[in-house]
């Protein structure tokens, strides 16, 4: 009987599986933070992407419409006015 296992796994730890035959398909990639950790991988011939989920999407800060509300924020320009270094947010 064929057994099957479902692992939610920390994203380098998935490219180690992946690379070492302990996994056969990672699902969760999204490439933008990802394609340092699983380019290795794939360069090595280990791995092969199959399929794309999503194409055309964008990868920028999301902020709640209630604090754009309150701080009139409409740009990146905004949220970097509003930044709070000391706790290492763009906005406060």
């Amino acid at each position: 009987m064929l057994r099957r296992t479902l692992a939610v796994l920390w994203s380098p730890r998935c490219a180690q599986a992946l690379s070492t035959s302990q996994a056969d398909a990672y699902l969760g990639n999204w490439w933008p933070s990802q394609q340092e950790t699983f380019q290795p991988v794939l360069d090595s011939g280990k791995a092969e992407v199959i399929g794309t989920v999503l194409t055309g999407t964008q990868y920028a800060p999301a902020v709640p419409g209630y604090v754009t509300d309150k701080l009139g924020i409409t740009s990146l320009a905004d949220l970097d006015a509003h930044a709070d270094p000391s706790l290492g947010r763009r906005f406060a």
